[in-house]
């Protein structure tokens, strides 16, 4: 043993810790979190003090959240900057660049209440922080009785929750978790605690397979930075800057031309956005490509404010364009808790049948009947789904003679043969007056084979009183 640190009192206080909670070694330097002095310390690897940064937000907010855990690594798999990642047990994660001079605060888990089991007291009992040993720019974040995973770049939403097989009826806890990549995999060791003093211990492989969304030839085929900036010894005029626009124009040509994949993702039954599958696409030019005049300046127009943004506009439409044209589509939009997932990543999109309402939002008078066309784009073979109700505005479940909870749904089945069925509601006619009343209709839960349309698995209904009836009948 070469050196301590630790103990309590007066002096020396950057040598004395109290109730810390964490340590990690990065470049040869050491971080605790010192919980009791409200601090994070940096040692030197014998342990002489090099700095420390005291943020009394991060340790003594107004709702317990306090830091639970540290780790540091470099920022990405992009950047070799050294980052502090700090764990509270709210789930908050709280970053440093390494000279804690850039601080920014993340909140991920706001939107995933649901994901946590409250017999486990999980959305407030965050445990470890953890980096990848197999790829820089991932990081897990441990709970109760889950491990969640995230991109270091995107701390705002996590890729997804672990599948982990937990002992719910012995009450199991995860106690510790350790890491340790094998061929490129990260192995992570989970101890946990049993009802009755047992104790367990399970290995979770993880590994990140990237994809590429374009061909190769994209890296040879487009004009670099230095290409497209004006030169100093260059006249600044309409003609420069036309032809810099035809480079960048260039540049969202040849990237459209290169793309050669599409992204598809659903939401689990914790609502959380999970990747599905990529498939292999072709992509229809967006009308932000059609060639106009606005995309250049006039050899006799002034270079005037309003002059040189109407091609910059234009310019970054196409970049928007591309963006939407490579983001994920939903293949289910955010169904309710314990909908089942709707597509398997191992089956190309293609193979599988759509179905969906092909029947538009209706408006009808109280005490008239609804009906919504559901169809599949084929009559090959067989597939089923499932319908319910929700309530809308003013609506109550009786306002209609056959509501269909969510609890107790339909099953609708297509017969060979069969593109098309038909759903029928009928509105209670004794609504006179008021406010229009909705009611929703869901369609989910195909059977395998098949998948739910995202822009069609839901139609609102209007119901309006049958006023003039009931006037009708008072004059009478």
């Amino acid at each position: 043993m070469v050196k301590t640190v630790g103990g309590k009192g007066k002096t020396s206080r950057k040598n004395k810790l109290t109730n810390p909670q964490g340590i990690k070694i990065y470049n040869n330097e050491v971080y605790v979190l010192d919980n009791g002095n409200y601090s994070i310390k940096v040692y030197d690897v014998n342990f002489n003090f090099i700095r420390d940064i005291v943020d009394k937000d991060l340790f003594l907010p107004t709702n317990n959240n306090k830091p639970v855990s540290i780790t540091v690594d470099r920022e990405s798999d992009i950047s070799t900057t050294g980052k502090v990642f700090v764990l509270s047990k709210h789930g908050t994660i709280t970053t440093y660049t390494t000279d804690f001079k850039n601080k920014q605060t993340y909140n991920p888990f706001g939107s995933y209440s649901s994901s946590f089991d409250a017999r486990y007291y999980e959305q407030k009992n965050f445990k470890k922080i953890i980096t990848s040993k197999s790829n820089n720019n991932i990081l897990y974040v441990v709970t109760n009785k889950s491990i969640i995973k995230f991109y270091k770049t995107n701390l705002n939403t996590p890729i997804g929750f672990f599948d982990l097989t937990i002992d719910e009826a012995s009450y199991e806890r995860i106690n510790s978790v350790g890491l340790e990549s094998v061929s490129g995999v990260d192995n992570l060791l989970l101890h946990s605690y049993l009802s009755g003093g047992n104790t367990k211990i399970g290995i979770y492989k993880d590994t990140t397979v990237a994809k590429k969304l374009y061909h190769d030839t994209f890296y040879t085929n487009y004009f670099t930075l230095s290409d497209i900036k004006v030169k100093p010894q260059e006249l600044v005029n309409a003609v420069t800057f036309n032809k810099t626009t035809e480079k960048l124009i260039y540049n969202h040509s040849a990237l459209f031309e290169s793309l050669n994949r599409k992204i598809y993702a659903k939401y689990n039954n914790s609502r959380t956005a999970v990747l599905s599958t990529i498939v292999e696409s072709t992509f229809t030019l967006p009308s932000a490509f059609n060639s106009t005049d606005d995309f250049y300046i006039g050899l006799n127009e002034p270079l005037l404010t309003d002059i040189i943004n109407r091609p910059i506009n234009k310019l970054f439409a196409q970049q928007e364009s591309l963006f939407n044209l490579i983001k994920e589509s939903y293949l289910n939009n955010n169904p309710p808790a314990n909908i089942s997932e709707l597509l398997e990543s191992k089956d190309l999109v293609e193979k599988y049948q759509l179905i969906n309402f092909s029947t538009a939002n209706q408006t009808v008078t109280a005490g008239d009947s609804v009906e919504y066309v559901i169809n599949r784009d084929t009559t090959i073979g067989t597939a089923s789904f499932k319908l319910y109700n929700s309530t809308g505005t003013n609506f109550l479940t009786s306002d209609i003679e056959n509501f269909v909870p969510s609890n107790n749904p339909i099953v609708f089945n297509f017969e060979s043969g069969v593109s098309s069925l038909t759903a029928f509601f009928n509105t209670k006619g004794d609504f006179y007056s008021g406010p229009n009343k909705t009611f929703d209709t869901l369609i989910y839960d195909p059977s395998s084979g098949a998948v739910i349309d995202q822009n069609n698995y839901l139609r609102t209904t209007t119901i309006k009183p049958s006023w003039g009836l009931y006037y009708f009948f008072i004059c009478r």
